[in-house]
């Protein structure tokens, strides 16, 4: 009996021993699955903190490209003003043109009447010398 009461006690003791082992590998377990969320957590707080940062980059690329899209504007502003005063130049070339075209022409007129006024001058200086008291009784005929 007192072997049976022996083995009793062992077995209680080998369960209670299995029960403790099995508590401890489920503790175990947990301590192992509480490390992984641990470190799941830190990588996802990291992965936050990057994704914060790769917000902020973006959001400087972003303004970047509202500046760029201010400079290809007030770019396409300047263009504008150019073609205007490239026109506003090509005007005033074709005005300058056709007043120098007026010019020559009034140049070309007045040589022309310089020449007509010089032979109406040479006519006259002759017209006196052969005929020079002519003039003289006509003027006093007026008179």
């Amino acid at each position: 009996m007192a072997d049976r009461k022996n083995a009793q006690k062992n077995i209680k003791a080998a369960m209670k021993s299995s029960k403790n082992k099995l508590l401890f590998e489920t503790i175990k377990e947990q301590i192992n699955d509480l490390k992984q969320c641990t470190q799941l957590f830190d990588d996802l707080k990291n992965c936050a903190q990057s994704m914060q940062k790769n917000i902020e980059k973006m959001e400087d690329v972003f303004h970047l490209a509202m500046k760029l899209q201010d400079m290809k504007n007030i770019s396409k502003d300047l263009d504008m003003l150019v073609k205007e005063k490239e026109k506003i130049y090509q005007e005033k070339i074709l005005e300058n043109k056709l007043l120098k075209q007026r010019l020559s022409h009034l140049l070309n007129k007045s040589k022309r009447l310089v020449k007509i006024a010089e032979e109406q001058i040479k006519r006259y200086q002759k017209r006196q010398q052969l005929y020079p008291l002519t003039v003289v009784s006509e003027e006093n005929n007026k008179n």
